[in-house]
C-alpha cells in the first residue's frame, strides 16, 4: 500500500528527526 509506505516513511523521518543527538 502506497499510503502505508508513505505513513511509515513519514513516521520514520519524524523519529529520526526527534532523535538527533
Amino acid at each position: 500500500m502506497v499510503f502505508a509506505d508513505h505513513f511509515l516513511q513519514t513516521l520514520q523521518s519524524f523519529l529520526r528527526k526527534d532523535q538527533h543527538h
